[in-house]
């Protein structure tokens, strides 16, 4: 971080920052009922830094501080329950993001957005869990889905 000091401006140019979506087809992958880490963030559009492992589908703090992460699913088997959650060096962080599906027609799709903020240490790592509580795969994989997180202080 520097300030320019000619137009008052604080400026960021090491600022991690990433946004990474996910690349599967329309189809989307198999939620087990078994919750399991997500490895289908693998379209990289910011990755600022390069901390984003689009290989691990984790992002790595290169230094403590408080982050911001945010992911967003679109999910449409009807009645079932999906439920996502940030792991933090593998390990569970609330809340959790959880969409309730109850569509009759497996033609309507539900839509959904949680962010959080972290405290973490040079070398954690973030990523995202989910399942589905009747095992569906009936969400998608297009560019409705994406993880994303920056280093906010």
């Amino acid at each position: 971080m520097r300030i320019q000091s000619q137009f008052g401006q604080l400026l960021y140019p090491d600022l991690p920052v990433f946004v990474a979506l996910s690349g599967g087809g329309t189809d989307g992958m198999t939620l087990t009922t078994t919750i399991s880490e997500l490895t289908l963030f693998t379209n990289i559009s910011i990755n600022q830094g390069n901390h984003y492992d689009s290989s691990t589908c984790r992002f790595t703090c290169p230094v403590s501080g408080i982050y911001e992460f945010g992911m967003n699913f679109i999910a449409g088997n009807a009645n079932d329950v999906y439920r996502f959650h940030f792991y933090k060096n593998g390990v569970a962080q609330n809340p959790q993001l959880r969409m309730d599906t109850s569509d009759t027609t497996n033609l309507d799709y539900e839509t959904a957005f949680i962010s959080i903020y972290l405290q973490c240490v040079k070398g954690d790592y973030v990523s995202v869990y989910g399942k589905s509580d009747g095992g569906s795969d009936k969400y998608s994989t297009v560019a409705y889905d994406y993880f994303q997180g920056r280093l906010i202080g």
